[in-house]
Protein backbone atom coordinates (compact mmCIF):
# COMPACT_ATOMS: atom_id res chain seq x y z
CA UNK A 1 0.00 0.00 0.00
CA UNK A 2 1.15 3.58 -1.07
CA UNK A 3 1.03 6.52 1.67
CA UNK A 4 0.69 9.60 -0.35
CA UNK A 5 0.79 13.55 -0.15
CA UNK A 6 1.72 16.46 -1.74
CA UNK A 7 1.06 18.37 -4.80
CA UNK A 8 -2.51 18.06 -6.56
CA UNK A 9 -1.16 18.60 -10.41
CA UNK A 10 0.13 14.67 -10.64
CA UNK A 11 3.83 15.47 -8.77
CA UNK A 12 3.86 13.95 -4.74
CA UNK A 13 5.82 12.11 -2.16
CA UNK A 14 4.96 8.82 -1.45
CA UNK A 15 6.13 5.30 0.80
CA UNK A 16 5.48 1.97 0.38
CA UNK A 17 3.56 0.68 3.69
CA UNK A 18 3.08 -3.03 4.36
CA UNK A 19 -1.41 -3.98 4.05
CA UNK A 20 -1.10 -6.22 7.18
CA UNK A 21 -1.20 -6.76 10.72
CA UNK A 22 0.74 -3.81 11.52
CA UNK A 23 -1.57 -1.13 10.43
CA UNK A 24 -3.13 0.61 13.66
CA UNK A 25 -1.36 -2.20 16.47
CA UNK A 26 2.14 -0.24 15.73
CA UNK A 27 5.09 -1.25 14.43
CA UNK A 28 7.12 -4.29 16.52
CA UNK A 29 10.82 -2.65 15.83
CA UNK A 30 12.11 -0.22 13.96
CA UNK A 31 11.57 0.07 10.27
CA UNK A 32 12.79 2.14 7.21
CA UNK A 33 11.17 3.96 4.68
CA UNK A 34 12.21 5.16 1.34
CA UNK A 35 10.31 8.04 -0.19
CA UNK A 36 10.00 8.22 -3.54
CA UNK A 37 9.10 11.59 -5.83
CA UNK A 38 6.14 10.67 -8.57
CA UNK A 39 6.57 12.31 -11.68
CA UNK A 40 3.36 13.27 -13.83
CA UNK A 41 4.26 10.72 -16.05
CA UNK A 42 3.84 7.74 -13.52
CA UNK A 43 8.16 7.63 -13.05
CA UNK A 44 9.39 7.98 -9.72
CA UNK A 45 12.78 9.19 -8.28
CA UNK A 46 14.25 8.29 -4.48
CA UNK A 47 14.34 11.42 -2.59
CA UNK A 48 14.62 10.41 0.42
CA UNK A 49 14.55 7.68 3.41
CA UNK A 50 13.19 7.96 7.15
CA UNK A 51 13.13 5.65 10.15
CA UNK A 52 9.96 5.09 12.88
CA UNK A 53 10.52 2.77 15.44
CA UNK A 54 8.23 2.77 18.53
CA UNK A 55 8.93 4.38 21.69
CA UNK A 56 10.35 1.36 24.59
CA UNK A 57 7.22 1.64 27.69
CA UNK A 58 4.59 3.40 25.60
CA UNK A 59 2.67 2.23 22.27
CA UNK A 60 1.26 5.77 21.61
CA UNK A 61 4.29 7.03 20.70
CA UNK A 62 7.11 6.79 17.68
CA UNK A 63 10.39 7.84 17.63
CA UNK A 64 11.31 9.30 14.17
CA UNK A 65 15.12 8.27 13.00
CA UNK A 66 17.34 8.57 10.59
CA UNK A 67 15.86 11.26 7.86
CA UNK A 68 17.34 12.24 5.35
CA UNK A 69 16.47 14.32 2.12
CA UNK A 70 18.75 13.70 -1.39
CA UNK A 71 21.12 16.57 -1.43
CA UNK A 72 19.81 18.09 -4.60
CA UNK A 73 15.90 17.40 -3.51
CA UNK A 74 16.81 19.96 -0.37
CA UNK A 75 15.75 23.30 -2.71
CA UNK A 76 12.70 22.23 -4.33
CA UNK A 77 9.61 23.72 -3.31
CA UNK A 78 7.21 22.49 -0.63
CA UNK A 79 9.88 19.07 -0.55
CA UNK A 80 10.89 19.33 3.27
CA UNK A 81 7.36 19.85 4.61
CA UNK A 82 5.43 17.31 2.28
CA UNK A 83 8.32 15.20 3.73
CA UNK A 84 7.69 16.07 7.17
CA UNK A 85 3.92 15.10 6.03
CA UNK A 86 4.57 12.12 5.16
CA UNK A 87 5.83 10.84 8.02
CA UNK A 88 3.05 12.00 10.09
CA UNK A 89 0.97 10.12 7.79
CA UNK A 90 2.99 6.93 7.65
CA UNK A 91 3.09 7.10 11.72
CA UNK A 92 -0.97 7.66 11.77
CA UNK A 93 -1.09 4.62 9.62
CA UNK A 94 0.26 2.67 11.93
CA UNK A 95 -1.95 4.10 15.05
CA UNK A 96 0.08 6.17 16.58
CA UNK A 97 -0.62 9.63 18.54
CA UNK A 98 2.46 11.10 19.21
CA UNK A 99 5.91 11.22 17.38
CA UNK A 100 9.20 12.22 19.16
CA UNK A 101 12.24 13.31 17.35
CA UNK A 102 15.98 15.11 17.88
CA UNK A 103 17.77 16.69 15.89
CA UNK A 104 21.09 18.27 16.22
CA UNK A 105 20.24 22.61 16.59
CA UNK A 106 22.70 23.81 14.10
CA UNK A 107 20.99 21.64 11.21
CA UNK A 108 19.15 25.56 10.61
CA UNK A 109 17.04 24.01 7.40
CA UNK A 110 15.78 21.39 9.74
CA UNK A 111 14.75 22.84 12.54
CA UNK A 112 13.11 25.59 10.41
CA UNK A 113 11.36 22.76 8.43
CA UNK A 114 10.17 20.99 11.50
CA UNK A 115 8.77 24.11 13.19
CA UNK A 116 6.98 24.91 9.97
CA UNK A 117 5.17 21.41 9.80
CA UNK A 118 3.94 21.71 13.51
CA UNK A 119 6.79 19.86 15.33
CA UNK A 120 7.52 21.40 18.81
CA UNK A 121 10.54 21.67 20.47
CA UNK A 122 10.25 21.34 24.36
CA UNK A 123 13.65 20.97 25.40
CA UNK A 124 17.70 21.03 24.34
CA UNK A 125 20.97 20.32 25.72
CA UNK A 126 24.53 19.67 25.23
CA UNK A 127 25.33 16.06 24.28
CA UNK A 128 28.52 15.24 26.57
CA UNK A 129 29.60 13.05 24.36
CA UNK A 130 29.80 14.70 20.85
CA UNK A 131 29.54 18.12 22.30
CA UNK A 132 26.38 19.01 19.94
CA UNK A 133 23.35 21.00 20.86
CA UNK A 134 20.53 19.15 20.69
CA UNK A 135 16.61 19.73 20.22
CA UNK A 136 13.70 17.41 21.19
CA UNK A 137 10.68 17.65 19.62
CA UNK A 138 6.98 16.43 19.75
CA UNK A 139 4.24 16.16 17.16
CA UNK A 140 0.85 15.40 18.02
CA UNK A 141 -1.06 13.22 15.37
Amino acid sequence: MRIHCGGSDGTRLYTEVPDDETKEKGLYGPRQFEVRWRHSDDTSTKVGTFALEPMPGCCGIVVSKGSYLEPNQRSQHNISRWFHDLKALTAKHFGYSTMLMTTQLRNFPEVCGASRSKWRFFHAFRNKRTDNDIGIAVKDL
